[in-house]
Parts: C-alpha cells; structure tokens; sequence
C-alpha cells in the first residue's frame, strides 16, 4: 500500500486482533512523513555550469576578508566572523585560492594568500609534545560555539586541514606543507585506539576524551590513503585497515552515522545524524568496488539511508528545527543533519558528489539525473554577485566560506570530468 500513501504527514497504526476477530488491542502507533521521491522533470540551470564557476570563483576572490590575507596574514575576525572555526574556515582560503589560481594562474596573489592562511595555520598549531601535537587549532576566539569548545579539538578536522596543504605543496613544491601534512598523520597514528577509531572530541590540553563517543573516521582515512597512494607512505596502511574494519562493525552494522560539526557538540546515539560520514563511506566502497562483490549494494543501501532522511526532492510543507516554516526552502536540496535540519548549499554538493560516484561505478543513469537535477538547483541558487548562499531557507544570515568551496570544487569537477555544460 506505501505507493498507495500521499506525501506527507503520516499516522501509522497497529492492532493485534483476536481469532474471532471481535477484539483488538492497540499494539503501537507512529506519526511519521512520507517524503516525495524522484520525480523529474527538475528545473534547468540558469546559466551554464562553467559561468556559475568563474562567477563564483570572483565573488570568493574578492571578499574582503580573503583580500586581506594579503597585507594581514591573519584572519580578520571583524569581516568574517566564522574565523572563528579556525581549521575550517581558514583552510578553505587555502583550497579556494588554489582552484581560483587554476583559472587565472597569472594572478600570484591567490598564491600568496593560500601561503599566508597555511601559515598562519601552522605557526598556531598545537606544540611538539603536546597530546594532539601539531595538530590545527579547530576553535579562535570567543565568538558563537568557540567560547565553548575552545578546550576541545573535534579530531577529524586536522585531516581536512593536512589534504589542503598537500593541495598547495603540490602547486608551490614548498616542502614545509608536506611535512605539515606527514606530522599531522603520524600523531593521527600515534592516537588511534585499539579498537581502529578515535574519540569524536578531546581536551586538547589532556588528550582525554571529553565524551565517550566515537569519530566515524573516514575522512582520516581519505587523508591516509592520499599519503600512501600519491606519495607511497606505506606505513599508514595498518591504520587505515583497523580504521575501516572499525566501520564496517560499528556504524555500517548500527547506521548510528553520527554527525561531527564544530558547532554542534558529540550527541548520543541517533540523536543527531547526517549524510556526511554515510556518503563518504558510500564513495569510498563504490571506488574500492572492486574488492569486493557485496561492496556495490553496500554503498546503494547508503545512499538510499542518505536520500531517505536528508534529501528533499519538493518542498514538505512542514516546520524545521526552530519552527519556521519550510515554504521558502529551495527545493531540490539536502538537508545537513538532524540539529540542522535545513537545506544547506554544501549538503546539496556531498550529494551530488555521491550520486556521481555511484553512477561511475554502476553506470546507472538514475544516479546521474539525481546529480545533475540537485547541480541545477545548486547553479539557480547563485546571486547576482556570484555568491551560493549557505542556507537555502529565509531567515539565516550565516555565509560559510568552506561551503561554498566546496561548491566550487564541484562545479570544477563537473565542467573539467563531464561533457555537458548547461542541462
């Protein structure tokens, strides 16, 4: 009867009834919302794939908090108060100005800004000897959730941080970078629990876990296998092993795929999940498809997980976590995680990323259309100016550097691995 079941808010209930079938007694009873599925046709992008990019690549560039890299050398937290997610939000300066000096390599100010935001980054690291030596800073300041975390290092940031500078010593050949990366992935080694996983937040001032909940580690692994496949630093392979091992156990057995936000602390089971970990993991096992014959529906069940709880393919008509009325999502989109359950520009992008790598591994056009249908969504998004805003709901203000880096690198990805420019 479920295709029989109109979108929407659902009351399911259940009784137990007796042989004569004169008496029933209630057994449970469940309100749940039945959301749209895939249905095209979806609207078409605004304008092609490629001027979305280089009008998002200005936009970026040209922000006065990136321009003042270039005489600061610092973060101005005035001009763009999320600095104070250090590690995140600094680290995207490196990965932004490294794709805008792609496609304007004339221009060696980008470079010097993604130097600048590197080394910063470096010089504010954690200290030799300290229990997450060398590790990046995660919190600056005072400002929204920094106050409170400013103790802690959410332990799967420093991985994201180390694949920036590896990006920006293969441009620049500087070797400080690449032992920036290699210091940061021998104290991952050095911290790893016996059991293949870390600790999602830890006293960066102790080493002791500040909750007993475990990182989903598969963005330290995407880091460990770029060290041991691009530059054949074989001794992270062991690590990498118990870290997937430890996730084929754990979350793939519970599908308690836990979020890990700066903003949102460690929750316990269910309480606040997301695609994020999910869909990476989906990526991962759809290019490692090969190992393994079960691997494919593995990853096609996580995706399903995925689109299910966070993808939204036309508006619910419903309210989201602060009561707001969901009327001004744009729609098709993806929501980011259960504390934030609203279309987020960046969620839209993981998305994509992994409907594109299920449609390299099965060659299942449905894959494709779902990609392409959130990348058109994501281009009629852009403003005027080029900006890609983060939230794709009324009433926030927030703009996340990183989010929109990712877009960008999407968007690059699309135009240089893709034949198509405007669909």
């Amino acid at each position: 009867i479920w295709n029989n079941i109109p979108n929407g808010k659902v009351y399911l209930k259940i009784e137990a009834v007796n042989k004569e079938e004169n008496n029933f007694v209630l057994a449970g009873e469940k309100y749940f919302y039945k959301a749209a599925t895939f249905c095209p046709p979806y609207p078409k992008a605004k304008y092609s794939y490629k001027e979305a990019l280089i009008k998002g690549l200005n936009f970026i560039y040209n922000q006065p908090h990136i321009k003042s890299w270039i005489k600061e050398k610092k973060p101005n937290h005035k001009l763009h108060t999320l600095y104070c997610y250090s590690a995140l939000e600094v680290g995207s300066v490196i990965d932004a100005m490294l794709l805008y000096y792609k496609y304007n390599p004339e221009n060696d100010t980008a470079i010097v800004i993604a130097q600048n935001a590197a080394d910063y980054l470096i010089a504010n690291s954690e200290k030799k000897g300290k229990p997450l030596e060398y590790f990046t800073q995660v919190y600056e300041g005072e400002n929204l959730a920094a106050g409170k975390f400013k103790n802690e290092m959410l332990i799967t940031q420093a991985s994201f941080t180390a694949q920036s500078y590896l990006s920006l010593y293969e441009i620049t050949k500087e070797k400080k970078y690449l032992n920036a990366a290699v210091r940061i992935a021998d104290t991952y080694l050095k911290t790893q629990l016996q059991n293949g996983a870390w600790f999602i937040r830890i006293n960066r001032n102790t080493g002791i876990p500040t909750v007993g909940v475990f990182s989903i580690p598969i963005a330290i692994v995407n880091f460990f296998t770029t060290l041991s496949e691009k530059y054949e630093l074989k001794k992270y392979d062991l690590s990498i092993k118990k870290a997937i091992d430890w996730i084929w156990k754990n979350p793939m057995q519970t599908y308690d795929w836990t979020g890990q936000f700066e903003d949102v602390e460690a929750n316990k089971p269910y309480q606040n999940l997301t695609k994020y970990e999910a869909s990476w993991f989906a990526q991962y096992i759809f290019k490692n498809a090969s190992k393994d014959s079960t691997y494919i529906q593995h990853a096609k069940e996580l995706i399903n997980f995925c689109e299910d709880q966070f993808v939204v393919w036309e508006n619910p008509n419903m309210y989201d976590n602060w009561g707001n009325s969901t009327v001004t999502w744009r729609t098709p989109s993806v929501l980011e995680q259960y504390k934030c359950y609203v279309p987020i520009d960046a969620s839209s992008t993981q998305m994509i990323k992994t409907f594109l790598a299920a449609y390299k591994a099965t060659s299942d056009n449905i894959f494709y259309e779902k990609a392409k249908a959130l990348l058109n969504s994501l281009v009629n998004s852009q403003e005027a100016n080029g900006r890609i805003p983060t939230f794709w709901s009324d009433g926030f203000n927030e703009f996340w550097n990183n989010c929109m880096t990712s877009d960008l690198y999407l968007l690059d990805d699309f135009v240089t691995n893709y034949k198509v420019d405007l669909e």
